[in-house]
């Protein structure tokens, strides 16, 4: 039988395992319309609200991942300026980077910065 501490484990690992396939699927264009304004723009991505595969998997992962936290015992959040800054730096290094595989360079290094 799973303790406590352990089903927090299996949904922190699981949670990660989600995470990963958000980013894997990241690069996909299926993604659902939710509301959009065809009189504004042509395209639903710029006039509108939409959900990609990737956001459900991100959503659903964070939510694992951190009940899985809240159930390890002895595990406490950690705030300090590496646990913060860094994952913030990568995620700004990251959006830099996807420039360099951009259709529109000049408009993605634009909306990078």
């Amino acid at each position: 039988m799973l303790t406590t501490a352990r089903k927090g484990l299996v949904l922190r690992y699981l949670g990660l395992a989600l995470l990963a396939l958000a980013v894997a699927t990241s690069s996909l264009t299926f993604n659902w319309v939710l509301d959009h304004d065809s009189a504004a723009n042509f395209f639903s991505e710029f006039a509108g609200r939409v959900v990609y595969l990737s956001d459900i998997f991100l959503w659903i992962g964070l939510a694992f991942w951190a009940t899985g936290w809240y159930l390890s015992q002895g595990k406490s959040w950690r705030w300090g300026p590496w646990y913060v800054i860094l994952p913030l730096l990568l995620l700004v290094a990251l959006s830099l980077l996807n420039t360099l595989w951009a259709e529109n360079a000049a408009q993605a290094s634009y909306t990078a910065a």
